[in-house]
């Protein structure tokens, strides 16, 4: 049986030994204290199993943060503390508490975040070895774990709308797949979604007639938007991602001859479906879809054609696109998605060099960039070149030798070197007057996030470049410390929960490494400026 407690002692918060009359700790005090314990039932203690849960209690006891066992109308903690005014009950609060706590309980849940399980799919496009020379297993990795709902997600559910809460995930809901296809729209600039205007009211619509717009991008929004409301609101629902997923595929591949007016929207569709299953690091499965659409641009005998976007100052974030710039932005966005997944992934590219040649032809020194779509295929393909050059450092006889570049200045190497640094310093200063323009304007956060991304790929390549010289030439040293403070600086603006919101293919190819503010590097190329030239750094001071 648990040892009885007197008064004084419980107060006190000290151990005693529950002897008759008066205990051994108040015998020894200096002075008389009451012993006594009638004020606690010592044969019927209270056990923990009795106290009331969280939001409850009275509210002396929820103030101090002490146990309450809920007796009317003053409980006993209250009794032993000798503040019988204070114990009073909030029982207004009690059904919502019991609400909240269900619909948490329902979403939530105990289970993490998990892809759902897919049949391997091949059909005629083209063969898995055919679109996947590299085996993904170093891509492939465990699920991130995903958080509870935030404070703000559980305050924002208010009881009459307990039910409504998880009509998102019912595929059948009307309701549920309009806000899908809210939510895709929304992110549309990280997933390279580029539409007409005619389009994307069919898309806002939920238009499946056909007249308009494939039905395929409707489904394909619907099941982008279920995995974006999942990342959202940290929960997992993989039955209804598959599901969602059959659909959009089957809708798709069903379609073989899309009319002349839709083929922008048939190749977009498949770039999205590409960056869905690298997302979820089927990385073959995904590359089946980028050569479908390669091969569909060889076939229409599509090009970029100059000139490319006017310059205006229109980012693309409410509205769609006219119909040339429709299908300039899905070619460059399938070149984007070609040389990231060639960047971050080490996969081959599917796309020949001609629209590569095209937009490096279209794309003048003087032009000033606005589409967000160019911006970002010309930051990656800087890099690109930035790393293509590097790789040739060998070939032009210098090898393990870096200090004859004071006597080989001139060069042709240095020639394509001095011509790179110029155009990634113009397209870096592009690229922070748009930002702060942005910021002052009514563009949305997600065009903000866009551009910050294109600053930190073209502050990677920018690196990558000084640092060849690092170790002789201290100008290049300087710079490289220069831009390694200012990637750690731009990556600090990126929330936790933004960064799960980036484009797919550089979250494929991140590497989860603290960074000196204590943020997450985006991609592995960010990883390598930070912590390869930090290293190097302070070997010399």
């Amino acid at each position: 049986m648990q040892r009885a407690i007197c008064s004084n002692c419980r107060r006190k918060k000290i151990r005693c030994d529950g002897g008759q009359p008066v205990c051994g700790a108040c015998t020894r005090s200096r002075k008389y204290v009451p012993c006594n314990y009638d004020a606690i039932d010592s044969e019927s203690p209270v056990q923990s199993s009795a106290f009331l849960r969280k939001g409850e209690a009275c509210t002396a006891c929820r103030r101090k943060k002490k146990k309450c066992d809920g007796h009317r109308p003053t409980c006993r903690t209250c009794i032993v503390a000798r503040k019988e005014d204070q114990c009073q009950y909030d029982d207004a609060l009690c059904p919502e508490t019991s609400l909240l706590e269900g619909a948490h309980g329902h979403v939530a849940g105990p289970q993490p975040y998990e892809f759902p399980s897919f049949p391997s799919h091949s059909d005629g496009g083209g063969s898995s070895s055919a679109t996947c020379t590299s085996s993904p297993s170093p891509i492939t990795s465990d699920a991130p774990p995903l958080d509870t709902l935030t404070d703000d997600a559980r305050c924002s559910i208010v009881p009459s709308d307990v039910l409504d809460f998880t009509a998102i995930f019912d595929p059948a809901n009307i309701a549920s797949k309009d806000a899908s296809r809210r939510l895709f729209i929304a992110h549309g600039l990280q997933l390279g979604l580029c539409l007409s205007n005619r389009k994307l009211d069919a898309l806002r619509a939920g238009d499946l007639s056909g007249a308009v717009l494939q039905p395929a991008m409707v489904h394909i929004a619907h099941l982008w938007g279920h995995v974006l409301w999942q990342l959202k609101h940290s929960v997992s629902r993989p039955d209804v991602e598959l599901r969602l997923c059959n659909i959009a595929v089957d809708a798709l591949t069903n379609t073989f001859q899309p009319p002349p007016s839709d083929t922008m929207t048939w190749l977009n569709a498949y770039a999205l479906m590409g960056l869905y299953f690298f997302r979820r690091r089927e990385i073959c499965r995904g590359r089946e879809f980028m050569l479908k659409a390669s091969n569909a641009v060889l076939e229409l005998n599509l090009h970029i054609s100059f000139p490319l976007f006017k310059e205006d100052t229109r980012l693309h974030s409410t509205h769609g696109f006219d119909d040339a710039e429709e299908q300039i932005g899905v070619l460059c966005q399938l070149l984007y998605v070609d040389k990231s997944s060639e960047l971050l992934l080490h996969v081959p590219p599917l796309f020949n060099s001609q629209l590569d040649t095209e937009f490096q032809a279209a794309c003048p020194p003087t032009l000033c960039w606005s589409g967000l779509v160019i911006l970002r295929l010309g930051s990656v393909s800087l890099l690109h070149e930035a790393r293509g050059l590097l790789r040739n450092w060998t070939d032009w006889g210098f090898g393990e030798m870096p200090h004859v570049f004071c006597a080989s200045h001139s060069s042709p190497w240095y020639t394509k070197y001095w011509s790179l640094l110029e155009r990634l310093h113009r397209h870096l200063g592009n690229l922070d007057s748009l930002l702060i323009r942005s910021s002052f304007g009514q563009e949305s956060h997600a065009v903000q996030q866009v551009l910050k991304l294109c600053i930190l790929v073209t502050l990677a390549a920018l690196a990558e470049l000084h640092h060849l010289f690092v170790s002789l030439n201290p100008e290049s040293r300087r710079r490289c410390t220069d831009i390694s403070v200012k990637i750690v600086s731009m990556t600090s603006t990126f929330e936790n929960e933004e960064i799960r919101f980036l484009d797919p293919v550089v979250l494929v190819g991140e590497s989860r490494l603290p960074t000196p503010s204590g943020k997450l590097m985006l991609s592995r190329y960010t990883v390598f400026v930070v912590r390869g030239h930090q290293d190097s750094f302070a070997r010399r001071e």
